[in-house]
This record gives structure tokens, C-alpha cells and sequence, in this order.
């Protein structure tokens, strides 16, 4: 594979980009152990110019496991990387820790310009092991196999880098730039909940963290809550005394018979003006200035007390191709909110009637306050059911993600079309089912788009990516930070 004369002046360097993309995919980076990666992107960003931060450490959950892959590596005849100076420094610091905080950076600009922000995750979901890439004779690059690739989002990383070199080496005239890297985003956007948004000065923000042909781009995200109800009742032997038994598996059924799930109609019918509740409108609510600048990660309680719950991994965000949602359904208001109860557990032998149930679920919609109504719901369906029965109920649930819709007239849409047209990328403005870090920005009052960005078949060990593909997303960074 001849990947010789592909590089203009002023333009992304195609195998300098390649090279980046090869070390970024080479760390070890799974959610809360980024520490290589993060080091390695400060160094790149500090050689840039960039004024660099890495925040406090991304806290992770307690109950969190790790797992170790093996891999293997094919490279092209032409293609060979250099050694960084500065990797054997990498290899001695993450020696003493795994974890990292964000990175945010800020490159001051030569035209005065309004700031912009561009934003990718530095994790990388399991199997994410001892990754290394494999070129394929069709111009895909792929993992060996048994990890999956790490384009989601060291496909976005390496995009950002590239056009930042390309503007660095070429004194090129550009507005301010602000960088947000975020740590551990896989896992519901953990990261970017501990973020102090107060330090941003933008308003407008492109983050680098969809799937599909680069020229799509996400305006709109669903709140999603998850949410777990432990039902209690007694126990006694089945078979001597069944009688004395409060039945908490019988009561959990109930409730799960009763809680609607897939798609599901309105539970408001109408909007917080009376009017009817149409997907165009649908937003989440944003922070007031007497809220903390942070989202709260932990989760929220409903009834009676019980021991923390820790979030779960976001298994689709919003750099999934199937949360891809068909404007036409979108419009629809009975295919704006799903419900889903994902787990169920209870009961220690069959000879006792089970004194403990726990199920857990979560809710999607595109309206904040459908997705708060259908909680309310549930909860009254958990607690009438585990009534019922003689049980209690106790409902615990993490509001992880506020609903957006970033306006189709909005400049940081009209820009990026404007972007894709100078690289002749075909424009596909789309709707999600997923979360990203975008939904953080716009709950803070910052209009954003979530950008194709070279993936495919994100979260599996089928992901790929391709040359011609991480060309065009490091072309489109460089556009929307020149434009």
C-alpha cells in the first residue's frame, strides 16, 4: 500500500496523521486508566502552543474490573513510525497511575474572532487492550481482531491534532481555539460530569464523536436516565411455613409487567405552555447561574434510602451508527421516549421465598420532562405493586444526560456547512438516541453538533476505520477552526 504524495501544503500531512493515529491507538486507554494517552496529548498539544490543564483525576466506580487482550499488528510496506522523544517519559509517569483528569486547552488566536471549541474522548471501550491497527488491501484500517480499534474517538483525537499542527506549522491565521479532551466519556460521560464548565469561553462547540460517513452530524440527543428499584419483603422456608413470607420476586413482576417498554407515548400529552409537544421543541433544561457548574454523578434517591448504585457503562452513545434515528420517526411524538428494564436478580435458594428483588432499567426521550415523567410513573407502578404484596419499594435512579436540540438555523450549524461544501462532503444532519459530551455542553448554554469522525461499527471488534476517511475528518477540523 503506497501511501506517498498525498501531502499539500497548508493541508493535513496524511501520514503524519496516520502516525498519530497509530500511537493514539496503540495506548492502552479504557474508561478511568487514560493516564499514557493523556500524557502523550499534552505533550502534542503543549509542542503546539497550546496553554494545557488536566483537571483533577476522573473518579471511577468502585465496583469497576479490568480486563487484558492480546493482539497482533500488520503495517504497510511504506509505513513506519518514529519514536517520540518523549515516550520513554510517557512509559515512566504512567507507572504511577492509571487514571487521568481532562485536558482542556486553550491555543490564543490571531484574528479577532469569537473562541470555538473542539472537543474527543481519550477512552476507549472494552476490549481495548494492547490495540494495534491492521491496514487492509481495501483501504479500511481495522484491529487484529480480539480488541476492538479505538477509532471511537482516537479517530477524533488524531483529526484535532492534525489540524492543529497543520496551523501551527504553517502560521496560519486563526480565531482562539479552545480543546476539550475528556477522560472516561464511555461510561455515561463520566468525565465530562466532573468538568468546571466556567472555564470555557465558548459558545459554540463541534464534538468529534459520531459514526458514519464524515459530513454527518448529530443536533439533537435524548436525557437518559437509569434507574433501580430493590423491592423487600421476608423470607421463610417455601415448603414449612410459605405463609409467614413477604414474596419480593412476586411484587418485582408485577412491577415489570406493568412498566411499558420500547417506544412509549407521552405522559405529559402537553408542553410546559399548553401546547402540544412536538420533537421540533424538545430541549433539556438549562443551568442557572445560582446551579453549580458541575452535573452531579451521583445518583439521585427516590423513597427510602439504600446502598449507592454505580452508573454502568453507556453501551451506545452517540458514536454508534445504530443510534442513527430517521428524522420522519423522530417526528413522531409515540417514537420520542423508550423505556427498557434490562436486569433482573432475587431470591437465594428454591426452597425460600425470596425476601430481596432488584430490577433495573433506564429511560430515553427527547424531552426532559417526558423522561422525569415516565421516572414518576415508574416509581408509583414500583411502589403500588410492591404494596400489593405486603413489600416495599425502593427506587434509586441517575439522570445522566439532559436532553438537546441544537437549532438548524444556529451559526454553529451554518458553519459547518459551510465546511463540508469547501471539501464537497455531503451533508447529513441527523438525530441520536445516544449521549455524548455534547449533551454536557449545551445543559452550560454552548451550541454544539456531534461530528462523523471516521468510525464504524464503534463498540465491537468489527470497528474500522479509513484512510480516506480520517483525511477528510482532519480536512473538516481544520475548516471549521479556519472558517
Amino acid at each position: 500500500m503506497n501511501l506517498t504524495g498525498r501531502r499539500t501544503k497548508g493541508k493535513p500531512d496524511l501520514m503524519r496523521l496516520l502516525d498519530t493515529f497509530d500511537l493514539l491507538v496503540s495506548f492502552d486507554s479504557p474508561s478511568y486508566g487514560e493516564r499514557k494517552i493523556c500524557n502523550f496529548l499534552k505533550y502534542r498539544l503543549s509542542s503546539l502552543g497550546v496553554k494545557v490543564e488536566e483537571t483533577a483525576v476522573v473518579q471511577k466506580p468502585e465496583n469497576a474490573t479490568k480486563e487484558v487482550f492480546q493482539t497482533g499488528k500488520q503495517m504497510p510496506e511504506n509505513f513506519q513510525r518514529k519514536e517520540s522523544p518523549a515516550e520513554t517519559a510517557f512509559n515512566e509517569n504512567t507507572a504511577q497511575q492509571d487514571g487521568c483528569g481532562n485536558l482542556y486547552g486553550y491555543l490564543p488566536g490571531t484574528l479577532d474572532l469569537p473562541p470555538l471549541l473542539l472537543s474527543a474522548h481519550m477512552d476507549t471501550v472494552e476490549p481495548s487492550r494492547n490495540k494495534e491497527m491492521v491496514f487492509q488491501a481495501d483501504g479500511r484500517i481495522t484491529s487484529a481482531g480480539n480488541s476492538v480499534l479505538g477509532a471511537d474517538d482516537c479517530a477524533g483525537l488524531a483529526s484535532i491534532i492534525e489540524a492543529l499542527t497543520v496551523i501551527s506549522e504553517n502560521h496560519i491565521p486563526h480565531r482562539p481555539v479552545e480543546i476539550l479532551f475528556t477522560a472516561a466519556e464511555e461510561p455515561y460521560c463520566a468525565g465530562a460530569g466532573q468538568f468546571d464548565f466556567s472555564k470555557l469561553r465558548s459558545k459554540e462547540a463541534y464534538v468529534f464523536d459520531l459514526a458514519g460517513p464524515v459530513g454527518g452530524a448529530a443536533y439533537q440527543a435524548p436525557t437518559i436516565i437509569s434507574f433501580t428499584i430493590r423491592f423487600c419483603g421476608r423470607s421463610a422456608h417455601a415448603g414449612f411455613e410459605p405463609e409467614s413470607g413477604i414474596h419480593a420476586v412476586k411484587a418485582a413482576a408485577l412491577a415489570v409487567a406493568r412498566i411499558p417498554c420500547g417506544y412509549v407515548g407521552s405522559i405529559l400529552g402537553k408542553d410546559s405552555s399548553g401546547g402540544d409537544i412536538t420533537p421540533e421543541i424538545y430541549a433539556g433544561p438549562k443551568r442557572t447561574d445560582a446551579e453549580s457548574p458541575q452535573i452531579s454523578a451521583k445518583p439521585e434517591v427516590s423513597g427510602a434510602k439504600s446502598s449507592q448504585i454505580s452508573a454502568e457503562p453507556e453501551n451506545r452513545g452517540a458514536g454508534s451508527d445504530t443510534d442513527r434515528i430517521n428524522a420522519d420517526k423522530s417526528k413522531n411524538p409515540a417514537k420520542i421516549s423508550t423505556i427498557n428494564i434490562g436486569t433482573i436478580s432475587g431470591g437465594t435458594a428454591d426452597n425460600i421465598v425470596p425476601d430481596a428483588c432488584t430490577i433495573s432499567g433506564e429511560i430515553r426521550s427527547y424531552s426532559d420532562a417526558e423522561a422525569q415523567g415516565w421516572l414518576k410513573e415508574i416509581t408509583t407502578i414500583a411502589e403500588q405493586c410492591a404494596e400489593s404484596t405486603g413489600a416495599s419499594a425502593e427506587v434509586r435512579h441517575t439522570t445522566h444526560f439532559h436532553a438537546y436540540c441544537t437549532d438548524l438555523s444556529h451559526p454553529v450549524v451554518r458553519r459547518f456547512e459551510s465546511a463540508c461544501g469547501q471539501l464537497n462532503l455531503p451533508v447529513n444532519l441527523c438525530r441520536t438516541f445516544g449521549g455524548s459530551d455534547n449533551n454536557h455542553l449545551a445543559y452550560h448554554g454552548i451550541a454544539g453538533l456531534v461530528v462523523a469522525t471516521a468510525m464504524n461499527n464503534c463498540h465491537s471488534c468489527e470497528e474500522y476505520t479509513t484512510i480516506d476517511e480520517l483525511d477528510r475528518a482532519a480536512n473538516l477540523a481544520l475548516a471549521l477552526i479556519l472558517s
